[in-house]
């Protein structure tokens, strides 16, 4: 994905949440109006989903606790929070699709 050289990610954002700032401008009309330390935590948010998805994806949804007992994976809950933080800011930071003006038929 090229870098957006108007705005870049901060340097105090970790490489998956840095990811997330490039696609997230990339792909939104105004991007002027977006960054900012609100951008900064919805980027972080999705980072950590990314993050918890993959390693429930690779441990399974149900892990073995301290006996040995099955169990629901931790990461769940800590995804469905993330995946509520993320709800909540999604709208702020969607783009919205240019589309080009339809052309008018001439009669």
């Amino acid at each position: 994905m090229e870098e957006s050289r108007e705005f870049p990610p901060p340097s105090r954002l970790d490489e998956q949440a840095a990811v997330v700032w490039r696609e997230v401008i990339a792909q939104h009309h105004e991007p002027e109006r977006i960054v900012g330390p609100d951008l900064e935590a919805y980027c972080g948010q999705v980072a950590l989903q990314r993050d918890l998805r993959e390693r429930i994806a690779a441990e399974g949804t149900i892990i073995a606790d301290e006996r040995g007992r099955p169990e629901p994976h931790p990461a769940i809950a800590l995804e469905r929070a993330a995946q509520k933080e993320i709800r909540d800011w999604g709208d702020k930071f969607r783009g919205r699709v240019q589309r080009e003006k339809p052309t008018r038929r001439t009669r």
